[in-house]
């Protein structure tokens, strides 16, 4: 497994903008991100990326309020909220292939 970090969405579309962009089979992302920007808009930008059309998404909060949920099922990726166990996490990523 090969892990490449992103700490915002601008350093996701710099890392889908290179000439040797990292090919993602999965995306595990944080809901709340810098700039007012959330991991359901990160796994969106990416799934534009041709090369990554189908790629899973995963993402973690600890928002517990139903829209969350809804927004997790728009983008078509698995929640967990917070705190995560290894375990459950193990599995949604596992359930992602």
């Amino acid at each position: 497994m090969r892990v490449v970090r992103a700490a915002a969405l601008e350093e996701v579309v710099s890392l889908l903008s290179e000439g040797q962009a990292p090919t993602f089979d999965l995306v595990l992302t944080d809901y709340r991100l810098p700039n007012g920007a959330t991991g359901a808009q990160v796994i969106e930008l990416v799934r534009q990326n041709r090369s990554h059309i189908g790629v899973a998404g995963l993402v973690m909060t600890g928002d517990t309020s139903p829209e969350r949920l809804i927004e997790a099922q728009k983008v078509e990726c698995r929640l967990l909220h917070k705190p995560v166990n290894p375990g459950d996490l193990k599995r949604a990523l596992i359930a992602c292939f």
